[in-house]
């Protein structure tokens, strides 16, 4: 007998997310990788460079808990998304600690800012 590759399955919230969700390449490559479907398009995968991409993959992660648990997989992508995965918790706090649960236009996050800047390679 064969083995199959099981088909990607969007639930509910996942289909939420990609209708209405604050969408960005960091964001969209963490949807691609964790549930095996295609939310990038024409465009390459990436990361968060800068505080507002970081807020979409946390806005994300908020919208689809599941992949939470899943985020570590996300390190092997490239060494970017390595050093990423290692500091989550401290850019995700970071983030909070500055601008809140919301990013509104005009937010700016600079110690979020030199921390992406510090931890990335």
């Amino acid at each position: 007998m064969a083995v199959t590759e099981k088909e990607p399955t969007l639930t509910p919230e996942m289909v939420k997310w990609l209708a209405f969700g604050k969408r960005s390449i960091g964001s969209n490559t963490i949807f691609t990788r964790l549930s095996g479907i295609d939310a990038l398009g024409n465009e390459r995968p990436g990361y968060p460079r800068d505080p507002a991409d970081l807020h979409r993959c946390i806005l994300l992660l908020k919208a689809v808990p599941s992949f939470k648990s899943s985020l570590p997989k996300m390190a092997s992508m490239s060494p970017e998304w390595g050093a990423l995965i290692r500091n989550w918790n401290q850019l995700e706090s970071s983030l909070i600690s500055e601008v809140g649960a919301k990013w509104e236009p005009g937010d700016s996050a600079p110690n979020t800012s030199d921390l992406l800047n510090r931890v990335l390679p």
